[in-house]
């Protein structure tokens, strides 16, 4: 699994960039024979009112392509919540049964 980070109109640290990747390789490696590549965009921008918010956007394909953002005031905690969400999606959409495969009640 290739995971790519993307510095949208700024230059992250060496600490956030490697967090990311370690985040990312732990919290996906359990569905990493699925997942060819993660793109993980950071960015900071004005979303509510005028106050500056870290914004972390991943994407990637499985079954099909998933996408997930979150902001917060602190980039750390906002790369957390997005990987938090694209984890919960994968593993939805891996898990998800096939209409001969449900449980009958």
């Amino acid at each position: 699994m290739k995971i790519n980070i993307v510095e949208h109109q700024l230059e992250i640290t060496p600490e956030l960039r490697s967090h990311i990747e370690e985040r990312v390789g732990l919290a996906l490696a359990r569905f990493a024979n699925s997942i060819d590549q993660v793109e993980v965009k950071i960015m900071k921008g004005r979303l509510n009112g005028d106050a500056d918010e870290w914004v972390c956007l991943i994407e990637l394909n499985l079954k099909k392509p998933l996408r997930v953002k979150a902001e917060h005031s602190d980039a750390f905690t906002a790369a957390d919540l997005a990987i938090e969400r694209i984890v919960r999606r994968v593993s939805r959409t891996v898990t998800i049964l096939k209409p001969g495969d449900r449980p009958k009640p």
